[in-house]
């Protein structure tokens, strides 16, 4: 289970939203000049529903969600960005990652076709099949990643000589993730918002 070392709302971590940034720990990542170097370990309260209704009821002004870390287990972040969707809050995952993941594992719970007790998929698709194959729901299920889940996404490791998102050099980079009419999802890249001018 995902936990959260500690939160702030914030103003300039995703562009034109006030934002509720949770610190998430057990960072699989080394970087090097990292700002926050105890998130490598395993510490913090749980991250569970109950806990994001909690402080969206104590914050009800935030109009995002920001997930700042959650590498090591990135079908937990789809499953918390899900929920906050599903409260109408924006959602924003901050990865160290250099690129979305494919797939996200879900340990039981999902039926033969990947939908769960519900009868809806884990994936965002109806229940037609086309999920998992898998004859034993506790067995763990091998599910698209879901980018239905996400308003944004900054993507990259940090690089301490080319900088965070404001410098112009990073590595970095900040999505909007937009819904095209055929269904498919387009990462628009909007780093740019972040270098001063």
């Amino acid at each position: 289970m995902i936990k959260y070392a500690d939160y702030d709302i914030v103003f300039q971590e995703v562009p034109d939203e006030t934002t509720l940034a949770l610190n998430l720990s057990s960072c699989p990542f080394r970087c090097e000049g990292c700002h926050s170097p105890q998130l490598r370990e395993d510490i913090g309260i749980p991250l569970t529903e109950q806990e994001i209704d909690r402080l969206l009821d104590k914050y009800p002004y935030v109009t995002c969600v920001s997930l700042m870390g959650g590498d090591a287990q990135p079908q937990d972040v789809q499953s918390l960005a899900q929920a906050i969707h599903s409260k109408g809050k924006k959602t924003c995952w901050y990865s160290g990652r250099d690129t979305v993941p494919q797939e996200v594992v879900i340990s039981g719970g999902c039926n033969s076709n990947g939908s769960d007790s519900n009868g809806s998929n884990s994936n965002g698709s109806d229940s037609n099949g086309s999920g998992s194959n898998s004859n034993d729901s506790s067995e763990p299920t091998t599910i698209p990643f879901d980018l239905s889940a996400f308003d944004y996404l900054k993507l990259g490791p940090y690089i301490e000589a080319l900088g965070g998102l404001k410098s112009e050099l990073t590595n970095q980079r900040f999505y909007a993730v937009v819904r095209q009419s055929d269904g498919a999802f387009l990462l628009q890249d909007i780093t740019f918002r972040f270098w001063e001018k």
